[in-house]
């Protein structure tokens, strides 16, 4: 039997107990409250310094049980250094920071959950990176990685681009490139110390190691950084097989591969590549979780706000037989939407009895190119879009949605 099974671990409450309790064992100098539907700890009133709970339970569950309490005790040191950055003198800050690279839907989701709560949210200065991630500036801590926010840049007297180039520096001064080949052209990064991902964008890394086309790459965790090259198959499948191993288990970053041009960008071969069918799967996973997250924060909003409208599902199905993904968004007749980008859209409506009718499906592109007029872009990430109305029968005639096979 197992050792989870003997000696299961904590529900999520109890964790976020164990938490506070280690949160102020540690020093944490506030009361805390625990929101159960957020998940997160966080100081009374309008406190920003908020602890998502997520990964810290997850590595917390997958951790053995004599190792569970190191986890706990870990990640509440970290929370209660939270407080420590507004001593920091401008010399000791251009010693300790790095440039760090996280995923963009972190400040995304941060932004819609500090307008739920109402809260106001730290001003975190970042560049957004191949569309799904961005680089940030961080203080390094002997226990903790804190976001530097704008107003600490100020008292410090620099602008976040000095910032980030003392950031990068710092990393290429932490040591010499590192990478182990597991084969010819695939490269895996060796540093393990949190910021293996965040070497991504310095030019002095990555376009340094030889590779068959452009430079491909993948962080599917922050000390993970591994490259190949655009025209190696056998390389991008090994590539998105490794990356698939290390986003099961706790702590995951990116499921997407980008590819260096002029700059990073958002990777995917074309159907017919042998490397297409799990990079796709990979980054459709990532998306249906972002959705979702997006979703249930977009929810609360429309609810507090007393805003009736329909939050679309990202739907992203993997045929068993072929092995192709593909995302879909539903789309009906009178009724205010907010639509995920998605592969095709479901379009559908009501009939005299109140039932759904399927009108059939259209490729995102066919539908945007005959009833553009009526898709709304927010500024949302991941993108979305708002549709007041729905196509007329001219337009659905040319869309010509198809039945679902």
């Amino acid at each position: 039997m197992a050792f989870g099974k003997l000696f299961p671990p904590a529900s999520g409450d109890d964790f976020a107990a164990l938490m506070m309790a280690a949160a102020k064992a540690a020093g944490h100098s506030d009361s805390l409250v625990y929101d159960s539907d957020r998940f997160c700890l966080k100081p009374p009133g309008d406190g920003v310094a908020v602890m998502y709970l997520v990964n810290a339970y997850d590595e917390y569950r997958a951790a053995l049980p004599w190792n569970r309490r190191g986890v706990i005790e870990r990640f509440a040191r970290l929370y209660a250094s939270l407080d420590s950055v507004g001593t920091i003198s401008p010399d000791d800050a251009r010693a300790n920071l790095r440039a760090r690279v996280r995923e963009r839907i972190i400040f995304e989701h941060l932004k819609l959950e500090n307008r739920v709560g109402g809260a106001q949210a730290m001003d975190t200065p970042y560049r957004v990176l191949g569309d799904h991630l961005t680089v940030e500036v961080v203080y390094d801590l002997p226990q903790a990685i804190r976001s530097v926010s704008r107003d600490q840049l100020a008292e410090w007297g620099m602008t976040f681009e000095e910032a980030l180039s003392l950031g990068a520096q710092n990393l290429l001064s932490d040591g010499p490139s590192r990478f182990k080949t597991l084969r010819s052209g695939l490269y895996l990064s060796e540093w393990r110390d949190n910021y293996d991902a965040s070497r991504l964008p310095l030019p002095e890394i990555v376009p340094s190691l030889a590779v068959k086309g452009r430079h491909v790459a993948m962080v599917p965790s922050r000390d993970v950084l591994i490259v190949t090259g655009s025209e190696d198959p056998e390389g991008l499948v090994a590539m998105a097989k490794y990356a698939q191993d290390v986003l099961q288990k706790p702590r995951p970053m990116s499921g997407f591969a980008f590819q260096l041009g002029a700059r990073w960008e958002a990777y995917l071969p074309p159907p017919e590549h042998p490397a297409h069918a799990l990079l796709k799967l990979l980054s459709a996973q990532a998306l249906a979780q972002y959705y979702q997250q997006q979703a249930n924060s977009l929810n609360a909003l429309h609810a507090k706000d007393n805003t009736d409208i329909f939050v679309a599902e990202y739907m992203a199905y993997r045929d068993k037989k072929t092995g192709v993904v593909t995302a879909s968004a539903s789309w009906a007749r009178d009724v205010d939407s907010l639509l995920p980008r998605a592969d095709q859209i479901l379009l559908s409506e009501r009939d005299p009895a109140g039932g759904i009718v399927l009108l059939g499906a259209a490729p995102w592109e066919r539908v945007a190119a005959v009833a553009g007029d009526l898709f709304e872009a927010q500024d949302l990430y991941p993108p979305r879009f708002r549709v007041r109305g729905f196509p007329t029968p001219a337009q659905l005639a040319e869309i010509a949605p198809q039945p679902l096979t």
